[in-house]
């Protein structure tokens, strides 16, 4: 059991089919009352100056494989999906916004009922805390 649990650009990298169990693992880990905290990066990592939310082109040749190299695709309102099935409080404490201008035009399935607002939320720290 552990009273904290930190992350720093690591989530963004976990292929999507294991988020979900990887969560669930890492919140059984954390004693009563212990914090977790991550911080997402949710760019794509192949160029975050110039495009950074290529990877959510629906024309992008993307796989769960990329997810290593270029980022898993998830956005806030997926992890605090995820993070809510979890026995924990979580709460997102800052988030980092990218210009909205450097979205693509048509988006992937899993996004396209996202604000354009939201998609362009380029970093994101939750915390999390155990009862």
């Amino acid at each position: 059991q552990f009273d904290l649990i930190h992350s720093t650009s690591v989530l963004e990298h976990i292929p999507l089919h294991i988020v979900a169990p990887l969560l669930t693992n890492f919140a059984g880990q954390l004693a009563s009352k212990g914090v977790w905290i991550n911080s997402i990066d949710l760019r794509d990592h192949y160029d975050f100056d110039r495009a950074p939310f290529a990877f959510l082109a629906d024309d992008t040749d993307w796989s769960e494989h990329d997810a290593d190299v270029r980022g898993n695709r998830l956005r806030k309102t997926h992890w605090l999906n995820y993070f809510s099935s979890l026995p924990l409080t979580t709460e997102c404490v800052s988030q980092l916004e990218a210009k909205p201008e450097t979205l693509p035009t048509s988006l992937i399935a899993e996004c396209s009922s996202l604000s354009r607002s939201e998609l362009a939320i380029a970093e994101i720290t939750l915390v999390s805390r155990a009862p």
